[in-house]
């Protein structure tokens, strides 16, 4: 098995390489110092195609293979771990499932501007009491007509302040199974849901 890198997944690895070298790498103490998040490199990286990488093009995305999306995850991390978390967070913990398991809808309302950076991703599992136990979260959901209105706290959420798509994990006791488990997918459903908010 050929393990070497084709000639474009070099180029994704070499523009990201000298792009966090250049613009980047001088301002990260002062982005950590100051607790500020990295609005100006994600932007400039979402025009790269590196918000959405594994996006398929119908849906505004590049459409790279998982290779050149790794390359770009470890070029961002040798200089800022931090963004990378966000960058990984945002393409492969909420733009893979709702590629997976996303309505037509709403790959239309959200992929396009996640693709790009506009908009970003945050995952929402981890809970005070329940860590990051998926089955020992206490966040509710009540369908309210078309919607789902959640009520719980999360903490730890990657992107949480900035983004404007949440994948909120959260139990919905009026269905059956395991402990009520529901996965609730997006739309106004999740709209103005808070990271630590009760």
């Amino acid at each position: 098995m050929d393990f070497s890198l084709n000639d474009h997944q070099k180029l994704i690895r070499d523009t990201v390489r000298q792009f966090m070298e250049a613009e980047v790498r001088a301002s990260v103490k002062d982005m950590e110092k100051e607790e500020r998040f990295p609005a100006e490199a994600i932007r400039k990286l979402g025009e790269m195609g590196c918000c959405g990488m594994l996006v398929p093009e119908e849906w505004g995305g590049p459409g790279f293979d998982h290779v050149s999306y790794v390359l770009m995850l470890e070029e961002v991390a040798r200089v800022f771990t931090a963004l990378s978390t966000a960058l990984g967070v945002t393409n492969s913990a909420v733009q893979a499932p709702l590629l997976l398991f996303g309505t037509e809808a709403q790959k239309k309302k959200y992929l396009r501007r996640m693709a790009t950076g506009e908009t970003l991703g945050a995952f929402c599992l981890t809970e005070p009491a329940a860590g990051s136990d998926a089955a020992g979260i206490q966040a509710r959901a009540v369908r309210v007509g078309e919607c789902y209105k959640l009520n719980g706290t999360k903490t730890w959420v990657t992107n949480g302040s900035v983004a404007g798509v949440l994948l909120v994990f959260c139990k919905d006791r009026s269905r059956r199974g395991r402990e009520g488990h529901q996965r609730v997918s997006g739309g106004t459903g999740i709209r103005g849901f808070r990271a630590g908010a009760a």
